[in-house]
């Protein structure tokens, strides 16, 4: 378990990195940059359930954390001009991942240490302890 703790870790560290660098371009008009920066950032955000807790909680957060930096290329896209659409795509992002909070939320109230969990998972930096 302690291996897949720190993937996760090492995971949702290059994810996050990416996903703000993706921002700062975006923030910085350089759109090629921030549209190539979009697709490591929704795929290490993906690749988080492979490493993740096998709790709803912990899952129902990995979701809601997808549906963040998905919410987030969406509104980008839209913003740079390649997605008309973007914007409510970025609407339906949102909307899903505020239901998976609700859901972990809900589920956390049933799990053992669930919301703890809930709470520690939900959180953009994570370096792995040695």
């Amino acid at each position: 378990m302690t291996d897949d703790r720190e993937r996760l870790a090492y995971v949702e560290t290059a994810g996050s990195i990416c996903w703000f660098i993706m921002d700062a371009s975006w923030m910085l008009g350089i759109a090629t940059a921030a549209v190539i920066l979009a697709v490591p950032t929704v795929l290490l955000a993906a690749a988080s359930f492979r490493y993740v807790e096998r709790t709803a909680a912990a899952l129902f957060v990995t979701g809601a954390m997808l549906s963040w930096a998905c919410m987030n290329v969406a509104w980008m896209l839209h913003d740079t001009g390649i997605a008309r659409e973007g914007l409510h795509a970025a609407t339906a992002f949102f909307v899903t991942g505020a239901a998976q909070l609700l859901a972990a939320l809900a589920t956390a109230r049933f799990e053992l240490g669930a919301l703890e969990t809930l709470l520690r998972r939900f959180r953009r930096m994570r370096i792995p302890k040695r």
